[in-house]
């Protein structure tokens, strides 16, 4: 996976009626 920072990452919910998560990557680590 390839993120640089200020990408934003959805994460579905994986249980029915649970919310999406939006978060947004502050730091990226290794190469």
């Amino acid at each position: 996976m390839h993120a640089t920072k200020g990408d934003r990452l959805v994460m579905h919910g994986r249980v029915v009626g649970q919310e999406d998560h939006v978060v947004e990557i502050i730091e990226v680590l290794g190469p």
